[in-house]
């Protein structure tokens, strides 16, 4: 089946023009909308870098159907893998069966900016990403149907606190994966 998604181009509209152009494409019929996740814009004047987290909460409030997502964040420089996967699964818990997430090695004016560190070769930025896709896979922060975001223990100590957002608490597993993280049961 062919699907239809819109590209939120953060680059070139100010976060409210670009929610609104969200808003129309699902009331167009598009069947998703993905955000760029850039710290400078792609030019030097009249350009706009929104920050993608927050942008897609404020579709995701302002829409009812079309799929979101990021097209791509990076998850190894100016964020920590954990940070990532903290803010995937809120998303996906606020908006079910609609968030996604898309991750890419980065780009340098995107993030050297902030670290103010060298660039690593490709084969280093691959190298990070795929450490930090396992990573956010091991903490298995958020589980289709979960009512909660759970967040897991792994080898033994707490990769962050256990406790839900919304104030509840998390159960202890009843078991282990094969990767060795503990997952809450519902």
């Amino acid at each position: 089946m062919l699907t239809l998604g819109w590209k939120a181009s953060a680059e070139q509209f100010a976060p409210n023009d670009l929610l609104r152009y969200g808003v129309l494409a699902e009331e167009l019929g598009f069947d998703s909308v993905v955000v760029s996740d850039h710290f400078h814009p792609w030019r030097d004047t009249g350009g706009h870098a929104p920050f993608s987290w927050s942008w897609l909460g404020a579709l995701g409030a302002k829409t009812s159907r079309v799929r979101m997502g990021t097209s791509v964040v990076t998850p190894t420089f100016r964020y920590h893998p954990a940070i990532v996967a903290q803010a995937a699964a809120t998303l996906a818990l606020m908006f079910p069966g609609r968030f996604f997430l898309g991750v890419g090695s980065g780009e340098s004016m995107n993030e050297t900016p902030v670290l103010a560190a060298d660039w690593p070769e490709p084969g280093e930025r691959f190298r990070r990403l795929r450490e930090a896709v396992k990573l956010m896979k091991q903490l298995d922060l958020c589980r289709q149907g979960s009512r909660r975001l759970h967040l897991h223990q792994r080898k033994g100590r707490r990769a962050v606190p256990r406790n839900a957002p919304s104030g509840g608490r998390g159960r202890r597993s009843r078991g282990r994966t094969r990767r060795g993280v503990d997952r809450a049961d519902h």
